[in-house]
């Protein structure tokens, strides 16, 4: 089975390292990616797609980076007819019903607060791991 790529875009280095931590704690089955805003996302995305057989990529996206935010990131993703069909969650600090309105908009598969996960990362994991069982198709000739 390809494992996915999931593509972290986080500015804040300490929700990186937990998430890298959550990643290797639990053994999830992604190949993990980090950038540090939305410019440095799309062109990690960019990259991940121009390989000879990329794997699926998923996104989970923090809102308040510099350069280009999280909405910004969602205005130029779906613009780019590449790009375009790229899942992408919302996990951000911001629980402000205009974030949520601005991303489900921008066709965002779900919003997830950080407050809401528990402190290890453990209900993150659980969601990373059961989304991985539902979109990954085993190779051919395994059951």
């Amino acid at each position: 089975m390809t494992q996915p790529t999931l593509l972290l875009v986080e500015d804040d280095p300490f929700d990186v390292l937990a998430m890298k931590r959550c990643v290797a704690a639990n053994d999830l089955p992604v190949r993990l990616e980090c950038a540090a805003d939305g410019e440095e996302g799309l062109a990690a995305l960019n990259r991940l797609l121009a390989a000879p057989h990329p794997a699926a990529v998923f996104v989970l996206l923090d809102l308040n980076m510099p350069r280009m935010n999280g909405v910004e990131f969602l205005d130029a993703l779906r613009a780019d007819l590449r790009l375009a069909r790229t899942l992408v969650y919302a996990l951000t600090t911001s629980n402000d019903v205009r974030d949520r309105r601005a991303t489900y908009a921008r066709g965002v598969g779900g919003y997830i607060c950080k407050d809401a996960i528990a402190p290890d990362y453990s209900d993150l994991a659980a969601f990373v791991r059961h989304f991985v069982d539902l979109v990954t198709l085993p190779e051919p000739g395994q059951p």
